[in-house]
């Protein structure tokens, strides 16, 4: 997540410790030391530069304008030079909070993130309660990902200072490193009614609205091979609509069946399903998936199939589904299925998401279960990559089926165009019975949300 363009050297604008320093020397001391304020705060830092060295030479030992002159050369992007400086007035005048400070903005500024916090800390141990180190210390944090650790400080700076537009937009951002894009919305919200013409704020909602996804269409066709029987054909396809940052509708025609099961493959026969599915999101903690939709099959009566999943959402990204699947039918056994996966991110880009189900077909005494290990690899760019494994337990009694079974897949999205997107996967398993390689390629498109 990167900060607006100019958030950072906002902040530095207005560190409280700069806009207090004024000289209490000789009037002319004085005058040119706001001489070089002026063309500092303008942007004219190659003229505020000039006049410093001149006022420094004068006066070697003033040390507002030594400070003025490292925060001119942060803000001139002469980062190395100004973080020298820095350190130099420390090592003269160790408790300074505003050398402090801006250290830690030179740091944050060149991109040595990891190097920014401790002078940031240093200033709240000289001066606890230091604004502008507190909100220095939470934009690091959002630079370096961790919305988290911003939220605990700017909820806490906003408790403090109810009208800062500026903390609500740092709040915001802190919301959309974690892609709790709804979350950001609401705080932004809160901006437009304090002042409805704040920049960063409409900035901001162009950039959630460019993210979000109004419509998803998806269409998938692929060959299986099960114990040397092949078939060819449309596996599935997919609509779904976006009709707020809380619910999620999608309808799915669903021919897996049909491809993937030895018995319809031989006897010629289909088994399609058409499923319709809402997701609910509650809240920033909780999520709903809800589907129904009838499977049906060429030789007997049509199967009802239901699913439920609840997500929770943790902090750091994590969150844990518990889910389940039933289907009944007139004239064959009820069959179950539950299951629960926590998904565990590592950094920005990459996942780990384990999953056990246990299952009943119905067509035996006892149960299944099956342990999958899913890891996910997401780029900013929108390549997304999947990789698994699973291993089982059957309960076929049939004489000769297996009773483990295990196998591994593979899922890739690759950006094509700006919203069109391929898919491939590949899926290999041992099942109980049979063998099975599925080969699949589709198509994504997302609709922008307008």
């Amino acid at each position: 997540m990167k900060l607006l363009p100019l958030a950072w050297l906002e902040m530095g604008l207005l560190l409280l410790g700069v806009a207090l320093l004024f000289p209490k020397n000789l009037p002319g001391q004085e005058a040119q030391y706001k001489r070089a304020q002026q063309l500092a705060y303008a942007g004219k830092h190659q003229e505020a530069a000039q006049t410093l060295d001149s006022l420094l030479e004068a006066h070697p030992d003033y040390l507002p304008a030594e400070i003025l002159r490292a925060h001119n050369l942060a803000w001139s992007r002469q980062y190395d030079l100004a973080i020298y400086a820095f350190r130099q007035i420390l090592d003269a005048h160790p408790q300074n909070v505003e050398a402090w400070i801006g250290l830690g903005y030179a740091y944050a500024w060149s991109g040595d993130l990891d190097n920014s916090f401790f002078p940031f800390r240093q200033a709240l141990r000289f001066e606890p309660g230091n604004f502008d180190a507190r909100k220095g210390l939470a934009y690091t944090y959002i630079t370096k990902g961790n919305g988290r650790a911003a939220q605990r400080i700017l909820l806490r700076l906003l408790g403090e200072n109810p009208e800062r537009e500026d903390i609500y937009i740092a709040l915001a951002q802190s919301y959309m490193v974690e892609n709790r894009d709804r979350k950001a919305q609401e705080v932004l919200d809160q901006v437009l009614i304090l002042n409805p013409d704040n920049p960063d704020a409409h900035t901001l909602l162009k950039v959630l609205k460019g993210k979000s996804t109004l419509a998803e269409f998806d269409v998938w066709g692929g060959w299986s091979d099960i114990d040397g029987e092949t078939k060819t054909g449309l596996r599935m396809v997919q609509a779904s609509w976006q009709f707020s940052y809380a619910l999620t509708a999608y309808a799915r025609y669903d021919n897996t069946l049909s491809l993937d099961n030895l018995d319809f493959i031989l006897q010629r026969q289909q088994s399609s399903s058409i499923i319709a599915g809402a997701l609910w999101g509650w809240d920033e903690r909780y999520a709903t998936r809800f589907e129904y939709g009838p499977r049906f099959f060429s030789n007997r009566d049509l199967q009802h199939q239901f699913r439920i999943e609840q997500v929770f959402f943790l902090p750091e990204s994590f969150n844990v589904r518990i889910g389940g699947h039933y289907g009944a039918s007139a004239d064959f056994p009820n069959e179950w299925l539950s299951f629960m996966s926590v998904f565990l991110p590592f950094g920005n880009i990459f996942a780990l998401e384990p999953t056990f189900y246990i299952a009943d077909t119905g067509l035996s005494s006892g149960t299944e279960n099956r342990l999958v290990l899913n890891g996910n690899l997401k780029t900013i760019s929108g390549f997304e990559f999947n990789v698994g494994g699973f291993l089982g337990n059957a309960n076929v009694e049939i004489e000769g089926a297996k009773k483990r079974i295990g196998g591994g897949y593979a899922l890739a999205l690759i950006p094509l165009k700006k919203r069109l997107f391929l898919q491939l996967a590949g899926n290999y398993e041992m099942g109980a019975l049979e063998n099975k390689t599925v080969l699949a390629a589709g198509l994504k498109l997302r609709v922008p949300n307008r």
